[in-house]
Order: structure tokens, then sequence, then C-alpha cells
């Protein structure tokens, strides 16, 4: 996974997926039924981790692309004081990270993990140090 593959195509990157929204709806009614902070790793631009935001979710996003983050925040910084106050971005390597927080869901979405091209990289994202939190209900 090359980081610089990343920062090529993130101005292309919301032109490109402006019409695929159907994921949405899914991702954030799981992340509000998980009642607690969600994390999406390779968050890129945003694209599911602001209407997530927007429903009242404390969320994290996670990339490994400075480009696509930078895209981000130019978006969250467009948005209401409630919901940027509810948004964290960080630049890092979804294969090796470590925030030392609880998160109730931890999440990769749309074609994202197929960019860990190993099994050793895919590996190594799955058993990432980081604290998942289950839900007792």
């Amino acid at each position: 996974m090359d980081e610089a593959v990343f920062d090529r195509i993130a101005r292309f990157y919301d032109y490109e997926q402006e019409n695929f929204v159907k994921d949405i709806p899914f991702y954030v009614e799981y992340a509000k039924k998980c009642g607690g902070e969600v994390l999406e790793l390779a968050c890129g631009t945003a694209r599911i981790l602001i209407p997530i935001a927007r429903e009242g979710v404390k969320i994290t996003g996670l990339d490994i692309s400075k480009e696509m983050l930078d895209i981000a925040r130019k978006k969250i910084e467009k948005l209401d004081e409630n919901t940027k106050g509810d948004i964290e971005i960080t630049q890092g390597d979804m294969r090796k990270f470590e925030l030392k927080r609880e998160f109730l869901m931890i999440y990769i979405a749309f074609r994202s993990f197929q960019s860990l091209l190993t099994k050793q990289d895919q590996g190594a994202c799955l058993e990432c140090e980081q604290i998942f939190v289950a839900r007792k209900d």
C-alpha cells in the first residue's frame, strides 16, 4: 500500500464516487445503534464519516493519505459546530496504528480493505492493538 497512490488520486475521488451513496445509510444506522464512539479506518475524504457525525455519533477517522485528509478537513470546516465537535481525523496507517481509546464500532468501508494487497498487511490491520469494546445488550 503506497501512500503516494492515494495522494495522487485524492482530488478526483469525490467526483468518481459522488453517485455512490447506497452504502451510507447502512453505516449510519449501525453506528447509531452502537451507542458509542466509532472508528473508520481508511476514512478518505469523509464520504461516510460526515453523515455519521451528523447523526450525533462521535467518530474518529484514520487515513494514510495526507491529501485525502486535507479534503476531509475542508468539508468538516463547513459543518456546524456540534457536528465538527464529534469528528476527529488523524493520519496513520491502518496496518499499524494505536489510538489508545475504546471504540464500540470499527469499520473499513467500501473497497478500502482491498488496498491491503498481501495477507501479511491484511492480518496486520486486523490484529492492531486497538481496543474494541463489545456492547453487552
